[in-house]
């Protein structure tokens, strides 16, 4: 039986580029291995990247810093002219963006924890007589206090 002879594929990467990159990883040293490393597969992704024309009606997926999306198999995405923009997808630099929390909510927030640390540190202090527990609450008013009058604050002044 004869295997039969396949066309071979085109290089992704020079084998000149690969030896360059070995060589350049051990003249280095280990402290640059990270580096030598990153260059060499960013070489591999651009070139990756599909050099084909995209078919009429279909345009490729890019994210905010213009590189295409890929799925988990490392495809590249593509949407039909004229969709609905895909929104960009986040990367882990990018941390999500919150609005902020409106006074009230961070106001029954922080009186919910108050009160829920409060009860407990209570009854533990109630074991050891009652001057402990007038030290907890004193803690707790030196705690609730400011914060009932920076809740007010946020509201745009004192009732």
């Amino acid at each position: 039986m004869s295997v039969p002879e396949s066309t071979p594929h085109p290089a992704v990467v020079p084998k000149d580029d690969a030896k360059a990159t070995l060589a350049a990883f051990a003249e280095l040293g280990p402290q640059y291995s990270d580096e030598v490393v990153d260059a060499f597969l960013e070489k591999i992704n651009e070139r990756l990247v599909p050099t084909q024309a995209v078919p009429a009606g279909v345009q490729v997926i890019r994210d905010r810093k213009g590189d295409p999306v890929r799925d988990k198999y490392g495809r590249v995405q593509f949407a039909p002219v004229g969709a609905v923009p895909v929104p960009a997808i986040r990367t882990a630099a990018e941390p999500p963006a919150k609005p902020g929390a409106s006074p009230l909510v961070r106001q029954v927030t922080m009186t919910s924890i108050i009160l829920g640390v409060s009860i407990p540190l209570t009854a533990i202090a109630a074991q050891f007589g009652l001057a402990y527990v007038l030290i907890v609450w004193a803690g707790i008013c030196i705690v609730s206090i400011p914060q009932a009058w920076a809740s007010h604050g946020d509201q745009g002044g004192r009732r």
